[in-house]
Formats: structure tokens, C-alpha cells, sequence
């Protein structure tokens, strides 16, 4: 799972990152999630990060050369 204490160190990561973990614990806590659709819930979430996330992870790769 995304951890959000490192990803606040980017102002660009952080929101996601939040987004993520915010829309995960509310439907645990409210109990809206069976552990199936939990997992299920975490893998479509993380791809859509990852996918939203595409152009930043380019902007780092290219600064860094």
C-alpha cells in the first residue's frame, strides 16, 4: 500500500496519495467493503495512480539525466 508520509514530501504526489488512502478508509470504516471487493478496490486504485502518476515519474527520470 501507498505510504502517505513519504508522499508528502511532493507536493505533486501528495494529493494522490491521499486520494487513495482516504477513498479506501472510508469505505472500510463505513463497512461498505467485503475483503474481495476491498482487494479488488486497492488494484483498480493503485493502477489509476500509477497511470495518473505517468507524467510526473517522466518529469523525474528526464531531470535527473
Amino acid at each position: 500500500m501507498l505510504d502517505p508520509r513519504t508522499a508528502t514530501a511532493s507536493d505533486k504526489v501528495a494529493p494522490l496519495a491521499w486520494r487513495y488512502v482516504d477513498a479506501l478508509e472510508e469505505d472500510l470504516a463505513n463497512d461498505k467493503l467485503t475483503y474481495c471487493r476491498f482487494a479488488e478496490a486497492d488494484k483498480t486504485l493503485a493502477e489509476a495512480i500509477l497511470t495518473e502518476a505517468e507524467p510526473l515519474r517522466a518529469e523525474l527520470v528526464s531531470s535527473s539525466r
